[in-house]
């Protein structure tokens, strides 16, 4: 009875449900036939929310003491997934039980994360996309069938339902980028649509993080001799191809991660490219054009919703005793003013014309659309809005990738992409080719997207938010050996994120450090004294914003101590980022006013640098009270 109560419970009680990998592992064991003929039964009777409740209560029964659990097919795994972003069960369901679809699939999915390791749970398999096959099967254009899926076990079958074949998310996107690109573009342009498929995006987050994590781990754990170790260091370190065979790629069990599996989809030189494009996807007309709907007329509204939008458009107040009439006179005056000469668009009298042009009504100015804009509309933007031009160019800047939310899960993905790259520099790209493509699109960011991008405070680093993260290797690390006071390591991958962005906006007179790893002594030679390479005031703002990211990162890992030379470096950089900045001359009063915008964030994060140095003067120790005797 309280498990059938647990399967009701609202959507907002999910994460307390199924809280992601605090639990130990358990040996899963296969649904016996009867069951699976059972939920068979309820999927194709669209009967889905008794089918998930089936799968739900199996995969919960069991003592905690129990080494084993029932866990479902995979067939069952990845129509779950379906069911989280399929606008079927989400922005088109028209009933409880439809909206409640998603809900229990997301539950059933947390549950197995908590309980069964992603290999053994077969995700590889359950959330492989197959797009490519359906094509060429003509699946989706004539309902045919597979012609391998003869050969495949019965276990791995899809379910006999559209849902489950060609009408599948897996079915339906290229590829996971595809589907990927296409989150971040409902991030900025389709708000109900992004509500769902966040929820799959953190999800696949940390399937994928879980399953790279647990090869990582078994991998490090195996007994490697001298050679092969040596050898996976100089393959990391040189991005070249191994002549061992073993290591030519990189470790297999890596090779078979799901991540990997989704990165070596495609063909092409470009198909690497793309994929960062996808993680960068902005809503703009060439991202929209290569990362297209996943699901046909995905962005049409459920009925109820388009009726109510109609009553509401309908409904005028009518009220004959105060002389409101509603839109019934609205033609008439509009006639009258017509016929009057009056200028419909703003009131005023028309100028005759012999032609009796004059009378007829002037063509509306046709909207720009969002990537179509004229570079003078940002000058103008305070006269359409009502604000100040530039309060009014930093709020339409403020999110073109997107909310926090947004930035978050592609700060994930940069991350993982990172560990692959790490491990396997030859089957994907050497790292450091690879946050080269990072700053290619970060670099450009408009200021308040690259502050929440880079700030510490704001977000946390590439690492992610995953459980159990792998260190990296002390000495591959790119911030040197020291661990902090708290046994921390230092965020590698936002470091050395920061330390590269600053090489490419750093002016020519930074000089080039000789050690490999970032430490005190080259952040105080190198990186704090100078300024952008450019007289742009945003420019020196974000290498302030950069040099605070540093900071943090290596004082809250106890690599930093504060001593002369550091506060002499912070404050020579600070005025000389403000000298540099002076130069740039700004005519226009609008770009006054937006320049006074920029000038404070680059005052305001010179006084957070100041402040960090505050915050690294030791404290004073007190002095233990003498005791009368």
């Amino acid at each position: 009875m309280e498990r059938d109560q647990q399967s009701t419970m609202p959507s907002q009680h999910l994460d307390e449900m199924a809280p992601w990998g605090h639990a130990e592992y358990r040996i899963p064991k296969p649904l016996r036939f009867e069951l699976v003929q059972h939920i068979g039964i309820f999927f194709e009777e669209k009967l889905y929310t008794q089918a998930l409740n089936l799968l739900f209560n199996t995969l919960a029964s069991g003592s905690y003491a129990s080494p084993e659990c029932i866990t479902p097919l995979v067939p069952h795994l990845a129509i779950a997934v379906t069911f989280l972003v399929h606008p079927a069960t989400t922005t088109r369901a028209s009933s409880s039980e439809e909206k409640e679809v998603a809900h229990i699939a997301l539950r059933l999915l947390r549950l197995l994360g908590t309980l069964v390791s992603p290999r053994e749970a077969k995700l590889d398999i359950a959330f492989a996309f197959t797009h490519d096959q359906t094509l060429r099967s003509g699946g989706r254009y004539r309902g045919g069938e597979d012609d391998n899926e003869a050969r495949i076990p019965n276990d791995h079958k899809p379910l006999s339902i559209k849902l489950g074949k060609e009408g599948s998310l897996w079915s339906r996107a290229e590829d996971f980028w595809h589907a990927v690109g296409w989150t971040f573009n409902c991030s900025v342009l389709h708000p109900e649509r992004w509500e769902r498929w966040e929820i799959w995006l953190e999800y696949m987050c940390d399937v994928l993080q879980d399953d790279w994590n647990e090869r990582e781990r078994i991998f490090n754990n195996t007994p490697q001799d001298t050679e092969a170790t040596t050898n996976r260091t100089a393959l990391h370190n040189s991005g070249k191809q191994s002549t061992m065979k073993r290591y030519q790629d990189g470790p297999l069990i890596l090779r078979e991660s799901l991540l990997y599996q989704y990165i070596s989809a495609g063909t092409g030189h470009g198909k690497h490219r793309r994929i960062i494009r996808s993680i960068f996807a902005d809503g703009g007309s060439s991202a929209v054009n290569e990362f297209r709907q996943v699901f046909p007329k995905e962005l049409k509204q459920a009925k109820s919703d388009r009726k109510a939008e109609k009553v509401k458009k309908r409904e005028r107040d009518v009220d004959i005793d105060k002389e409101e009439y509603g839109d019934y006179l609205a033609q008439d005056e509009s006639d009258d003013d017509a016929a009057a000469g009056v200028d419909l668009e703003n009131g005023n009298p028309r100028s005759a014309s012999p032609s009796g042009a004059g009378a007829r009504r002037s063509k509306r100015t046709r909207r720009g659309t969002r990537n179509a804009k004229d570079p003078s509309d940002n000058e103008n933007i305070g006269e359409t809005t009502g604000l100040d031009p530039a309060l009014a160019q930093h709020d339409i800047d403020a999110s073109p990738l997107g909310s926090l939310d947004s930035l978050d899960l592609r700060k994930r993905l940069l991350g993982l992409l990172s560990k692959v790259s790490y491990h396997l520099p030859t089957a994907f790209m050497p790292i450091l080719d690879l946050y080269h493509n990072f700053i290619e699109h970060i670099r450009h960011m408009p200021f308040p997207v690259f502050q929440a991008f880079i700030s510490p405070y704001i977000l946390p680093g590439l690492a992610g938010k995953s459980q159990g993260d792998p260190d990296f290797e002390k000495e591959k690390s790119s911030i040197g050996e020291g661990k902090g006071t708290h046994g921390q390591r230092a965020d590698a991958e936002q470091t050395t994120l920061c330390e590269l962005l600053l090489f490419n906006m750093l002016e020519s007179a930074a000089p080039q450090a000789e050690q490999e790893y970032l430490d005190q002594d080259k952040l105080e030679q190198c990186f704090l004294p100078f300024a952008a390479a450019n007289a742009s005031v945003v420019d020196n703002a974000k290498v302030s914003i950069l040099l605070e990211a540093l900071i943090v990162l290596l004082a809250g890992n106890g690599i930093l101590k504060l001593r002369p030379s550091l506060e002499e470096a912070v404050q020579n950089g600070i005025q000389n980022r403000i000298d540099r900045s002076t130069d740039e001359i700004r005519r226009s009063q609008a770009k006054k006013q937006k320049e006074a915008l920029e000038w404070s964030w680059l005052m305001e994060s010179g006084d957070r640098l100041l402040f960090l140095m505050e915050v690294l003067q030791p404290q004073p120790q007190p002095q233990p009270q003498p005791q009368g005797h």
